[in-house]
């Protein structure tokens, strides 16, 4: 369905030929690659956080990789893989987004606490929020943009604890869209809310938008593994 299909932002070129020279073969050559400086001049936030960020992301995991604990390859509890994986790639994106947190631990979503005071089915019981596993979140109001839920196993695409997931972040988002909607009066072609579903080392990402007419859409990327283990 291409209606009001988005368009997804070229990445900067200078930030491409960047993120291309740590593709290594070996750990031996990303050690190398990483441990020189990747800047020369003066470090200016603004024009450099995303090429910090992206050597930070490679120096820390090829640490992780290259510890004789062999942690990777060991299972964990989720907290040790939010931790120590997750945080890394995607909290650490957020830092010099002003107005933009990632909330953790459990908060409870106003987007979905105001659908459940607004929705006369008796039948739902309780007006708290559900409670992701993260929330993306305005620091000035209590607008959110993006949730976060994190699945113990994984045992494939038709794991009953995932689906059980990914229906459970899917309805967090329509929330979400909802309130944002009142927002910009309504008009929904701006608006665009993103999920992200975790388990281990594997994430996948939820999008949903307006499709047209009275219909929401519900777009899951295939589920990438981020560490060969």
């Amino acid at each position: 369905m291409s209606v009001n299909k988005k368009t997804v932002l070229a990445i900067d070129r200078k930030l491409g030929e960047h993120l291309l020279k740590y593709k290594k073969k070996t750990p031996s050559a990303m050690r190398m690659h990483i441990m020189k400086p990747w800047l020369s001049g003066t470090y200016n936030i603004d024009e450099h956080f995303d090429f910090q960020y992206v050597h930070q992301v490679f120096s820390y995991l090829l640490d992780e990789y290259e510890s004789p604990k062999n942690q990777l390859l060991q299972p964990h509890l989720e907290g040790w893989y939010a931790i120590n994986i997750w945080s890394i790639m995607i909290d650490k994106a957020f830092l010099n987004v002003r107005d933009i947190e990632l909330v953790r631990g459990d908060s409870a979503s106003v987007a979905s606490g105001n659908r459940k005071k607004n929705n006369r089915n008796k039948a739902e019981k309780g007006t708290s929020g559900r409670r992701p596993d993260g929330i993306f979140k305005s620091t000035v109001n209590n607008h959110e943009y993006g949730g976060i839920e994190v699945a113990k196993t994984c045992q494939g695409p038709h794991d009953k604890k995932q689906l059980g997931d990914s229906l459970k972040l899917g309805k967090l988002l329509k929330d979400m869209f909802d309130q944002l909607s009142s927002v910009v009066n309504h008009n929904e072609a701006e608006i665009e809310v993103v999920g992200l579903l975790y388990s281990r080392l594997q994430l996948q990402q939820l999008l949903v938008d307006y499709g047209g007419g009275s219909c929401l859409r519900l777009i899951k990327e295939v589920q990438q593994m981020f560490l060969c283990i």
